[in-house]
């Protein structure tokens, strides 16, 4: 259903105390300890207004799920319904004092406590500073979001890092990811009887397009400047070949004495 965020006025936040209305937008925001949940929450809020959730460290303040209005901010839908904007800030996890999954625990206690049926709209996860990849822990979490009612569209990875630095993964990412289907298109090709021909030459096409794109991609890397000292070590995120991942080691090095 088409909708639109309308703005009626200066943009701030409130501590919510009470029941949330059942018709309104829920973002939940996730993250790990020191990650800069709290520290959004406040810069929305302004300068003229502490809501004493932020303390500056990598040590979690928030201890519980609490909800903020966003005020002078709704959703406005075709049929003529407006609804309110509400973030739902939580303790951070990933350290010795709370995991992700007891953050869960209260997240799915304060939904019961606004009704069942009490739906998040939108995840936004952060990544702590420190953090050069998303953690594996992070990445189970993320298929625990789903039981949230949140799409997978909505879901969103916020990091605090180097522009350059984000984009140089982004990039290895977005390279890889046409990797996972080598292995699987010289399988189909070594198994195809010689007569489909046609099939065979599509296959081919596939496979040629994406060893092309990922020579060419780790050359444009070039252009995102040599890669920081403290840069760790790459680990890819789709199953790669013996012959790619030493072509991914030349590349590197290459990078880095550049």
């Amino acid at each position: 259903m088409p909708y639109s965020v309308v703005r009626t006025g200066d943009v701030t936040i409130e501590r919510c105390s009470e029941i949330l209305p059942p018709t309104r937008v829920g973002i939940l925001l996730l993250g790990g300890t020191g990650s800069g949940k709290s520290s959004f929450i406040e810069a929305l809020a302004g300068s003229g207004r502490q809501l004493g959730i932020s303390g500056g460290t990598l040590e979690s303040v928030t201890q519980e799920v609490q909800a903020f209005k966003v005020v002078n901010v709704h959703v406005a839908w075709s049929h003529g319904d407006f609804w309110p904007i509400y973030l739902v800030d939580t303790p951070g996890f990933l350290d010795s004092k709370m995991s992700e999954l007891e953050v869960l625990s209260k997240v799915n206690a304060w939904r019961e406590q606004n009704g069942q049926v009490f739906r998040m709209h939108y995840v936004f996860y952060f990544c702590r500073i420190t953090d050069t990849r998303l953690p594996g822990s992070a990445h189970r979490l993320m298929q625990i979001i789903k039981n949230l009612g949140a799409l997978p569209s909505g879901v969103t990875v916020a990091q605090h890092n180097h522009p350059q630095f984000v984009k140089y993964h982004y990039l290895l990412d977005a390279v890889l990811a046409s990797q996972q289907f080598r292995g699987a298109i010289e399988d189909s090709l070594a198994s195809l009887h010689i007569i489909n021909i046609s099939r065979r030459l599509v296959l081919l096409w596939i496979l040629n397009d994406a060893k092309n794109d990922f020579i060419h991609a780790y050359a444009n890397l070039r252009i995102f400047g040599t890669p920081s000292g403290d840069f760790s070590p790459f680990t890819p995120n789709v199953p790669l070949r013996r012959s790619d991942l030493k072509k991914l080691d030349k590349l590197e090095r290459q990078l880095k004495r550049q």
